[in-house]
């Protein structure tokens, strides 16, 4: 039997009127049956058979819906679904020209598919990774790469996602494994660095503080060659032996009571250097706490007490109380010669050097000549200040001038004859000076008024003589102009 879906509308149709008329005709007339069945035979002949057409347009829709939502973009999905729905209506339609036509928009429509299936696997992949497992840096490229391929998937452009898959595929190829090195960190960090040598276990800090650099943004070569310097470094750690320091630890307490001002300085500074040696020694090998313990030693039996000063002190102390005004100016330039050489023998070194030091500043006091007694002299000049030249006649009175100059030169002599000899000449030309005689009284007629006081012309002051040898000098004047004052008062008596 025939099947109207087989078929073409219009030549069912056909058939179907052509079948109706058949079924009108007499049964009675041959020919009239004869015609119909001629009739009949020709519609089935000119059926339009659509099986075929209906079977492509079928397997266009079942390769359709074979077809993954997941795998392509919603919009372009979207339109698949409206073409499987048309062609789906198509075959209903019973039109081959509609199945033909719905057929080819079906096709279409898969061609158009944007497919995002790649681009779905490795978004999966990248999401599936561990951030601390890789460097900050390239995680952060991935970052980005993961963010625009997410965006991509409502792209409108085959183009557009393939290239967001690569971009994202390289990103992920590009990553930075340190999951390793991260590994290795975490054993070198459970170790106790007690346990192993100081210089070896500085060498796997070292190694450590790299390694955590590299894991921020080395590339995978170094990373790699962190990896190896820390396993490197591991590996070539000594284990640590007790070390027995209670022999320096003795020598350290007994050399820090010691006192630096007892010691010269240049014994002292080695020494000192030993102590710092022997404390850094502490955390070190047995040998070197040994050796340590051997040169402390050494530095302190070669200390070299600092000599006593108690007698150059006290003779400094004595120099001190002195007046340099006592003595004499060369004895007193050599006291305070010895005096500064004792004062630099006070951070001397060696016990001779201070020693002399007391032997020559005692040599130089002992030497301090005392300047003269000038008492007597200073009584004699004032009693000569005391007299008026007007009194006396005028060789005389200058004869006493010149001895006052000598005298008051003589005040700064530095030898007692020097001294005394002023003294001497200053009296014997006082003693020398001659009265001028009275005045002639005029007669009453012409007597005139005579002054009622004394002049007040004293001695006048001479410019003062440097030296003895000026006061000798004025005073052999002095005593010249009294030899000679004395024969005219021994003529006088006569």
């Amino acid at each position: 039997s025939l099947d109207a879906v087989n078929y073409t509308k219009s030549t069912w149709a056909e058939l179907q009127a052509v079948l109706a008329a058949a079924k009108a005709v007499d049964l009675k007339d041959q020919a009239a049956i004869d015609a119909a069945v001629e009739a009949l035979d020709e519609a089935i002949y000119n059926l339009g058979d659509i099986s075929a057409t209906a079977d492509t347009t079928k397997k266009a829709i079942a390769a359709a819906k074979a077809l993954a939502e997941a795998d392509y973009t919603v919009a372009t999905w979207a339109r698949l679904l409206k073409a499987i729905e048309t062609a789906e209506a198509s075959l209903a339609s019973g039109d081959a020209d509609v199945m033909d036509a719905a057929t080819v928009a079906l096709n279409e429509a898969v061609a158009e598919l944007i497919s995002i299936a790649e681009l779905n696997a490795i978004i999966a992949e990248a999401e599936a990774l561990v951030a601390g497992d890789y460097t900050n840096a390239s995680w952060s490229a991935l970052a980005v790469a993961l963010r625009a391929a997410k965006a991509a998937l409502v792209a409108t452009s085959q183009v557009t996602v393939d290239n967001a898959a690569a971009n994202l595929a390289a990103a992920k190829a590009a990553l930075v494994n340190t999951a390793d090195l991260q590994a290795a960190i975490a054993d070198v960090e459970a170790l106790n660095s007690a346990d192993y040598t100081a210089d070896s276990w500085a060498k796997v800090a070292s190694a450590l503080a790299s390694a955590k650099l590299a894991l921020v943004a080395a590339d995978a070569e170094g990373v790699k060659a962190a990896a190896d310097a820390l396993a490197a470094a591991k590996a070539a750690l000594v284990a640590y032996v007790a070390v027995d320091t209670s022999a320096l630890q003795s020598a350290i307490v007994d050399a820090e009571t010691l006192v630096a001002g007892d010691y010269t300085a240049d014994t002292w500074a080695a020494f000192t250097a030993a102590l710092s040696a022997a404390k850094a020694a502490l955390y070190g090998e047995q040998a070197d706490v040994d050796a340590a313990v051997a040169a402390l030693a050494a530095a302190k039996a070669a200390l070299a007490a600092k000599p006593d000063v108690t007698a150059l002190e006290a003779a400094i102390a004595e120099i001190k109380a002195l007046v340099k005004a006592d003595y004499t100016s060369a004895t007193w330039e050599a006291l305070e010669t010895a005096l500064a050489a004792a004062k630099a023998a006070l951070k001397a070194d060696a016990q001779a050097d201070v020693d002399a030091a007391v032997a020559a500043l005692a040599a130089a006091k002992a030497a301090l000549a005392e300047m003269p007694d000038t008492t007597v002299l200073a009584g004699a000049i004032a009693e000569i200040k005391a007299l008026y030249a007007t009194d006396y006649t005028a060789e005389t009175w200058a004869a006493l001038e010149a001895a006052l100059a000598a005298a008051k030169a003589a005040l700064k002599a530095e030898a007692q004859a020097d001294v005394d000899a002023a003294v001497a000449a200053l009296a014997a030309a006082k003693a020398a000076l001659e009265e001028k005689p009275a005045p002639v009284e005029p007669d009453d007629e012409d007597e005139t008024e005579k002054p009622t006081e004394k002049p007040t012309e004293k001695p006048t002051e001479p410019a003062a003589q440097d030296g003895c040898g000026g006061v000798i000098g004025a005073a052999a004047v002095v005593i010249t102009a009294v030899l000679g004052l004395g024969v005219t008062v021994l003529k006088k008596k006569d």
